[in-house]
Parts: C-alpha cells; structure tokens; sequence
C-alpha cells in the first residue's frame, strides 16, 4: 500500500480528507491529553467560572479515548469534560448539528470531527515546531 506524505504524517490512499494515519493519531491524541491535562490544572488554580468552552472540552475527550474506547455515553462526557450535564447537553447539541459528534446510545466523534481535530492539534505542533525554530535561529 503507497502512502504519500503530508507535513509530518502519513496520508492513506483514498484519504482526501487527510486524515492522520493510526500511529500519528497517537501522538495527536497524546498532544490533546496535554492540552486536557493543562485545561484541568488550570480550573483547580482558578474560577472555573473564568474559563468556560463545554464543546472545547467535549471534543478533546471525545479525541483523547477515541482510539481507546472510540465512544461514551453521555454521563461519561460530561465527566471528563467537566461540566454540568445541562451545559454538556446544550453543547452536544450543538457539536452533533455541526456533524463534529454522533449521538445514539453512545457519543462518539464524526469523521469530519477527528479530522478537524486531526487537522487542528497538527497545524498546532507544526506551529510549535516553526516557532522553537525560529527562536533557536534568533539566538545565533
């Protein structure tokens, strides 16, 4: 099988999409638990009230146990996004009508949602990267 290359990670044939091949979801999946992480030290510093974005926190751990478990139910997102269960529902809502998350018994991500997110935590560290470069290249 031929795969062709895209930035940092593999394009599978028939993928126009440019979805992250399994082993780069990996390492994208362990960026958006850092991100997770940061989010939770941050709500135990400060008001919770201070940083509010349900869907933000709803699509990460959608992504986070999408290799994993690939669902949860509703109860289990609200937990691991940490938010009330009224705000979390409003939120999936939205992010279902947005076709970002499928809903049945289960809540998973869609297919456009994980290549959002693929796209998204990619352009991240490929921003990352450019940026450690460009001040290791201003010290010289």
């Amino acid at each position: 099988m031929e795969h062709r290359k895209k930035g940092d990670f593999l394009i599978e044939p028939g993928n126009a999409a440019g979805a992250a091949s399994p082993a780069h979801r990996r390492v994208l999946q362990e960026r958006a638990s850092q991100i997770r992480f940061t989010r939770e030290l941050r709500r135990s510093s400060f008001s919770p009230n201070m940083f509010g974005e349900p869907a933000w926190d709803i699509l990460l751990a959608l992504y986070v146990v999408d290799c994993d478990q690939g669902r949860l139910s509703t109860q289990q997102v609200t937990t691991l996004a940490g938010h009330p269960m009224t705000a979390a529902v409003r939120w999936l809502d939205y992010l279902e009508q947005q076709e970002l998350i499928e809903r049945g018994t289960y809540v998973e991500l869609s297919g456009k949602g994980r290549a959002a997110m693929d796209q998204y935590l990619t352009q991240l560290d490929e921003s990352e990267v450019l940026g450690a470069i460009a001040i290791a290249e201003s010290d010289r």
